[in-house]
């Protein structure tokens, strides 16, 4: 037999220990740097769904058939908005790089290589303590 589910007083659903990644993170999207992190992604968004990754070539292919590494990337991100930082906009980029962008057509296998590309991409062009 299992063990019970411990659920808090009053609650609908399962107390769950306290998650200090979680709070870290939702007090850093509450502070000044996660809503400037955020308003650098939403400007960014639309350029970059418009953007594919080569993770085999470690090129970031833009809509004008560009194939940028990253830093390049960052550096054309910053003539475009200008009123960024580079390291804003860098954060941003690796960001979409590593959680948001999805490319279509993959197995499952498939997929996770191109995950273990892309991470050793970011840590090798931006360094692996870049945080």
């Amino acid at each position: 037999m299992g063990k019970k589910k411990s659920w808090a007083q009053g609650s609908d659903c399962p107390s769950a220990p306290p998650n200090d990644f979680q709070d870290d993170f939702l007090d850093y999207m509450d502070s000044p740097d996660g809503v400037l992190h955020m308003e650098v992604s939403d400007t960014l968004r639309a350029d970059l769904d418009e953007m594919h990754l080569d993770a085999k070539k470690r090129q970031i292919l833009w809509k004008d058939g560009a194939g940028l590494g990253i830093k390049a990337s960052v550096k054309k991100f910053a003539n475009l908005y200008p009123e960024y930082q580079e390291s804003q906009i860098e954060s941003s980029l690796t960001a979409w790089m590593e959680m948001d962008y999805v490319p279509e057509g993959l197995s499952t296998e498939q997929f996770d290589e191109f995950e273990r590309l892309i991470d050793l991409w970011v840590s090798d062009e931006m360094g692996p303590d870049r945080f």
